[in-house]
């Protein structure tokens, strides 16, 4: 059998400094990776001759609106 081993951290006892810290730190790391990834991102689009290309950056996952019927 696997056994998995867990590591639990008791935040309501103790000094909160060290804990905060330790807490926040995947996070921080992890906003930092995707600021990086965005500024490529726009750095890659901002090569393109399309004015357009920026703009659509930070859109890529939504659902664009179809074209209006005439």
């Amino acid at each position: 059998m696997i056994s998995a081993k867990t590591k639990s951290i008791d935040m309501t006892s103790g000094t909160i400094t060290k804990k905060m810290i330790f807490f926040v730190l995947p996070l921080m790391a992890t906003n930092l990776l995707q600021f990086m990834y965005n500024a490529a991102d726009v750095m890659i689009a901002g090569l393109s001759s399309d004015p357009n290309a920026i703009g659509a950056v930070g859109s890529s996952g939504a659902r664009k609106k179809p074209p209006p019927r005439s």
